[in-house]
């Protein structure tokens, strides 16, 4: 089975000057001057700022790698309500990286960040209800799920949905595609339409 990672927040969307300068010397390639601009952002309550923080630490750029630092703010910015740390969350949980593996966790984090329309977020999740990993195993989940990541714009789904189709009885298929139909009414696409 394999996982998809790599979401950044490297947008500067709030109203935080730091967060701009922090994003701007990331993109030069000063990372120190990134950690210090997303540090003073990120202690004001910025999640993009505290996600782009737990990005630094986790891959060691102009901080010392210390995918523990990385959790926490991950977490910080994951209770505030940001996607991209409840993906970034769920995938530390999922690899055990700066924290103990949890599979529940990863699959609770993931749900999230899958229900406000994270495609990546969307695929994993179905990957892990095909495995049976922190979730009862549940084909007809995986395929609503990949169903869904695909109507998200996620292409690497529909041959992973595909799969799943051969699994499925044809009663199967039929709760599989009323169960996407229900979530693509529930949750948001993050796919202009």
């Amino acid at each position: 089975m394999m996982l998809l990672s790599g979401v950044l927040s490297m947008c500067p969307s709030s109203g935080f000057s730091d967060l701009g300068a922090g994003v701007e010397a990331f993109n030069t390639g000063n990372y120190t001057k990134a950690a210090l601009e997303f540090t003073i952002a990120a202690n004001k309550g910025d999640t993009h700022a505290q996600v782009n923080l737990g990005l630094l630490y986790e891959n060691g750029l102009g901080v010392e790698y210390d995918p523990s630092t990385a959790f926490q703010w991950y977490k910080r910015a994951a209770d505030a309500g940001s996607t991209l740390a409840q993906f970034n969350l769920a995938t530390l949980y999922f690899e055990g990286v700066g924290v103990e593996q949890n599979y529940e966790l990863a699959a609770h984090w993931y749900r999230l960040a899958a229900s406000y329309g994270e495609a990546i977020a969307q695929y994993n999740l179905a990957a892990m209800f095909d495995g049976g990993l922190g979730v009862e195993l549940d084909v007809v989940q995986a395929w609503a799920w990949q169903e869904l990541a695909v109507h998200n714009g996620l292409d690497v789904s529909s041959m992973e949905r595909d799969g799943l189709t051969e699994k499925l009885t044809e009663s199967e298929l039929v709760q599989a595609q009323s169960l996407f139909n229900h979530y693509r009414q529930r949750y948001p696409s993050n796919q202009k339409e």
